[in-house]
């Protein structure tokens, strides 16, 4: 939809949906606490000291969906282009900002932003094609798109699937060349007596997933 046409996402860590595409306004919106409350015990008719737990749940909730997916402090001001602080300005006052500065020459569409759009796209078609097979759904495979050119990285316990990557790809179309390899990086794990389930393990398979690297 992005690229037939324009839209606004409204929603949880929707500024970082589409990275890497220079034509999008990443807008934060933020209220005071009061305000944030009164909403809250009104839409969910809840008392002040429930409404206020439930405005901790959510911001804590945010801020680890943003680290898990995509390694962000959430709270950072440089994932936004701009902050509006409805405290201070009135929510008419603030679209009128919004709008006329969506318009400014950073914020238009260039045929290098829109072929970081297509990439996009294409490197999730990918992913979507090797899930839904039954022979590399449960493969960890990084996959990332360049020009048409996709590029499919695997671990080394996966490197049975490599064979049926290219054949399963093949239906996704618009790929101009596909790069499949195994990844290079590896992680040398030393512990005195091994156990996969202590949480510092655990933290170090997630960082592994990430690079696409061996422990």
């Amino acid at each position: 939809r992005a690229l037939r046409e324009n839209l606004v996402y409204a929603g949880r860590s929707g500024h970082l949906l589409l990275p890497g595409v220079t034509h999008i306004l990443r807008i934060r919106v933020v209220a005071d606490m009061e305000t944030r409350i009164s909403a809250v015990m009104q839409r969910l008719r809840l008392g002040r000291e429930k409404a206020k737990d439930y405005i901790a749940a959510v911001e804590e909730d945010r801020e680890r969906w943003a680290r898990l997916l995509y390694n962000v402090d959430w709270g950072f001001s440089g994932i936004y282009d701009l902050v509006a602080n409805l405290e201070q300005v009135a929510v008419e006052s603030s679209t009128t900002a919004l709008c006329a500065y969506a318009q400014l020459p950073e914020f238009q569409e260039t045929p290098a932003s829109r072929r970081a759009l297509s990439d996009l796209l294409l490197a999730a078609q990918a992913r979507l094609a090797l899930a839904r097979d039954g022979r590399t759904y449960a493969a960890s495979v990084k996959v990332r798109a360049h020009g048409g050119v996709l590029h499919v990285t695997y671990l080394p316990k996966d490197a049975e699937v490599a064979a049926v990557i290219p054949e399963i790809l093949a239906r996704v179309g618009r790929i101009q060349h596909l790069h499949c390899s195994m990844a290079t990086t590896n992680i040398l794990w030393v512990q005195e007596c091994f156990d996969a389930r202590t949480p510092v393990f655990g933290s170090l398979a997630r960082v592994a997933e990430r690079w696409n690297a061996a422990v």
